[in-house]
């Protein structure tokens, strides 16, 4: 890697931890960024402070640090998905509804909202509010397997 490549990898970095650390102080219940890193040596057992308030540590470990992780997990996702996209079609503007995976997964979800209350009533019981975005999910991945297999049943010969 080049200078000029690792500088603005560490850049980046500093810029993502700098932005963590704001985002898990900020809220309704204000945590001070010193405690927020107090409390990250603590229980990473680099540090020998004395314990901070229970209400701070619960509110960032059981509810703040949660979603900061699987926000970062859900952009790293979408950013290699969307880069893994751009690569197979060598196109740099490329995006999901090229190949209809968007639309596949709306079409899904509207047949959800449709016919929930009809066919689908004891998985919707169970599965709950997230019924819809399981149907959209499944619709976006029956697009994309469509997609592979499709192409590849057409040119193989007979």
């Amino acid at each position: 890697m080049q200078k000029k490549q690792k500088l603005i990898l560490l850049a980046l970095s500093l810029i993502l931890f700098i932005t963590c650390i704001v985002a898990l102080g900020l809220g309704a219940y204000h945590i001070p960024a010193g405690d927020i890193l107090s409390m990250l040596m603590q229980k990473l057992h680099l540090s020998t402070a004395p314990d901070q308030d229970s209400m701070q540590t619960n509110v960032l470990f059981e509810i703040r640090m949660p979603r900061l992780l699987l926000g970062l997990l859900v952009g790293a996702a979408l950013g290699i998905s969307g880069a893994a996209i751009q690569g197979i079609f060598r196109n740099p503007l490329a995006e999901p509804g090229l190949i209809g995976i968007s639309s596949g997964a709306s079409l899904f979800a509207v047949l959800i909202i449709a016919f929930e209350t009809f066919l689908l009533t004891s998985l919707s019981a169970w599965i709950g509010y997230y019924i819809l975005a399981l149907g959209a999910f499944v619709g976006a991945g029956l697009t994309a397997f469509w997609y592979i297999v499709l192409p590849v049943k057409m040119v193989a010969p007979m």
